[in-house]
């Protein structure tokens, strides 16, 4: 049995026509991962949830596959989100609550609970996680954690066995190699680079960038399903959209013999 398990946030949860079982959002059959799954013989995993975090991400990723007993039998995929989301435990109400800007995010876990019933932008938990993320709100900082998070994350699930693992990302912000190599950077878009290489922490992300193995980085979904946004307000992928970036996907797994 060939498996696929992918995480991220609502460019791979999807973000429209949601289907509730039990009061949550499951992952819509419209993204990219379900039609790879329709093209594919693939057993689906999606753990993407809309407004997660890249710690969300990370934690949920490593929770999930450290139970894998076969991983030579899975294909990952790990879609980093923005870098100002991030999330926290919340002791009284034993789940994890995540933000996306003042925004409350409960995900598949948080059973009843959601950020209008708890009324979570009032819980002063809340707020000051709110207010100590946008106080401290740096470039360098997001960055470095991102190299952080991945770094982490190749070595975790290389010590376990998992040797097929592509990253893609919302968005280039999203991908590490977009901060770290001039030349991807192309005329049209906004080079990523001024933001970190002045910064007294450039040296450290620098370090860690070198352990990082980017043979698997693919293109993010934006740049894929570019021209395919819902709308000029909304830029995450139309249906087409989606269809476009699992096609683009199974050609990546074809290209290094993970999938025939």
């Amino acid at each position: 049995m060939k498996n696929l398990y992918v995480n991220g946030c609502s460019f791979t949860h999807g973000h429209k026509n949601y289907i509730f079982e039990n009061g949550i959002s499951k992952p819509g059959t419209f993204t990219w991962p379900s039609q790879i799954q329709e093209y594919t013989d693939f057993n689906l995993v999606n753990e993407a949830f809309s407004g997660g975090s890249n710690s969300r991400v990370v934690r949920r990723t490593c929770e999930y596959l450290s139970k894998v007993d076969n991983p030579k039998d899975w294909n990952v995929i790990i879609q980093f989100t923005s870098l100002d989301r991030d999330e926290y435990f919340d002791d009284k109400r034993q789940i994890w609550i995540g933000s996306v800007r003042d925004a409350g995010c409960f995900d598949d876990r948080s059973k009843h609970l959601n950020p209008v019933s708890t009324n979570i932008r009032k819980d002063p938990i809340f707020t000051n996680h709110v207010r100590n993320k946008i106080m401290s709100q740096n470039n360098t900082q997001d960055v470095l954690k991102l190299a952080q998070q991945t770094l982490f994350l190749q070595m975790f699930l290389k010590k376990l066995g998992f040797e097929k693992v592509l990253f893609t990302g919302q968005s280039k912000r999203c991908l590490i190699n977009y901060y770290m190599e001039d030349n991807l950077n192309p005329g049209h878009d906004i080079d990523l680079r001024p933001l970190i290489e002045n910064s007294i922490d450039f040296d450290a992300i620098h370090l860690l960038y070198k352990h990082i193995d980017t043979a698997n980085f693919v293109l993010p979904l934006s740049h894929v399903s570019r021209g395919l946004e819902e709308s000029l307000d909304d830029g995450h992928p139309n249906d087409e959209g989606h269809k476009v970036f699992s096609r683009y996907i199974i050609e990546q797994l074809v290209l290094r013999n993970w999938y025939e």
